[in-house]
């Protein structure tokens, strides 16, 4: 509930925006054909992420399972770059297929 309501502060959800809501746009990006898949590792890191990157919003998930954010960003592109350690693999529906 917490990362909700920073979602709703940072104006990517509207006031009434519920869990549920917020549960089905997760989904919805994680599932849609045309979302990106990246992993993302650093040396430091003791997991490494799996990002779905749909339009604007991105969804980080770790290999643990746990979703670490799901938010919307500028430009998928310029922050999920190769520079910073994200690496493009394929669309969901390459994966699917």
């Amino acid at each position: 509930m917490i990362h909700l309501k920073k979602r709703i502060s940072r104006r990517d959800f509207p006031l009434e925006t519920t869990l549920h809501d917020y549960n089905k746009q997760i989904t919805a990006i994680v599932t849609h054909e045309k979302s990106k898949i990246y992993i993302y590792h650093l040396k430091h890191f003791t997991q490494r992420y799996f990002i779905f990157s749909l339009g604007t919003w991105i969804v980080i998930v770790g290999e643990d399972n746990v979703m670490e954010t799901a938010m919307v960003t500028r430009s998928s592109e310029r922050y999920l770059s190769n520079d910073k350690g994200y690496t493009y693999i394929c669309t969901v529906k390459e994966v699917i297929s």
